[in-house]
């Protein structure tokens, strides 16, 4: 809930605030003092930014870092495998939107990410490589919010999968079967259609495989789902539900997929279950703006 207390917990702060947006003044913020570097795998462009960034964060004397398979001179290197045990106070994601989500799937711990956009649409960056210097000040000095997004919890019976920061979407197998999908909503209300699959997304997600699908932007602000049928027989329009419990089922073998990235093969009539999830997704922001994504994707 909006009004729910949530506590980040970092190797030099912990805050606890009631509030959806997250002011973190000299009141009641320490410095970051450490440093986290994810970037854009295979791409040049980002590992040159990252090392600009590495060298102006270690001449603000904050403590820095890099996750495989980024690699910078004289700076430590962990693996994904290790950065889930490290405590950091921040994480830059150097990259576009993917790069963004793989550090919410490397450090699922509340663990705050800035996104610098290099090279790509960037719905989900709050700055650009043309002001390292400023970025590096503004975190020195605590000078930024946190803003915690709604992420997506997906179950199947004992069985739970990877969370989700953007979306959750079911899709056919079969290219000349079409599924019938059964989607309940919080366990008293529900739907059947035949489509190809069906996308459940945050609001965060709203701007990426949902949108694509024909469904409405939302302000991230929101705790709500947005169900996006993909290709429905009857023109099911989309749906935004309040974020609660949401489970689907399909007639036909499916695969599920979380983000756009980890997929797993779901039997015909399994249950999957979709709920908010108890860590929320902490982006770190200059500015406070819930629509940012209009003017990320280009809407002026």
């Amino acid at each position: 809930m909006v009004g729910e207390k949530v506590v980040f917990t970092t190797r030099l702060y912990t805050v606890l605030s009631s509030s959806k947006n997250l002011p973190l003044g000299n009141a009641f913020m320490p410095k970051v003092g450490s440093v986290a570097l994810v970037a854009k795998q295979n791409d040049r462009n980002a590992e040159t930014v990252s090392s600009r960034l590495a060298d102006a964060l270690i001449k603000a004397s904050i403590e820095t870092m890099t996750v495989e398979p980024l690699s910078l001179p004289k700076i430590r290197q962990v693996s994904e495998a290790e950065a889930s045990d490290v405590k950091t106070d921040a994480v830059v994601a150097v990259g576009g939107d993917g790069t963004v989500l793989r550090s919410f799937r490397i450090f699922d711990n509340h663990t705050p990410v800035l996104g610098v956009n290099v090279g790509g649409r960037g719905v989900m960056a709050e700055a650009t490589p043309d002001h390292l210097e400023q970025i590096v000040k503004r975190l020195r000095e605590g000078d930024f919010t946190l803003e915690k997004r709604l992420k997506l919890m997906v179950s199947n019976g004992s069985k739970t999968y990877p969370p989700a920061a953007n979306d959750v979407y079911l899709t056919r197998v079969s290219k000349t079967r079409t599924p019938t999908y059964r989607i309940m909503f919080h366990k008293t209300d529900g739907v059947e259609q035949r489509m190809d699959g069906v996308l459940i997304a945050t609001p965060t997600g709203s701007t990426a495989h949902s949108l694509s699908a024909g469904g409405p932007i939302v302000s991230g602000d929101l705790e709500v789902f947005l169900v996006t049928p993909v290709c429905p027989i009857s023109r099911m329009p989309p749906l935004i539900v309040p974020a609660g419990v949401v489970e689907i089922s399909a007639s036909e073998p499916t695969n599920l997929v979380i983000d756009g990235y980890s997929v797993f093969p779901i039997e015909p009539n399994t249950v999957v279950k979709v709920s908010k999830h108890g860590s929320p997704a902490v982006f770190i922001r200059f500015e406070n703006r819930p629509l940012r994504q209009l003017s990320n994707l280009g809407f002026r």
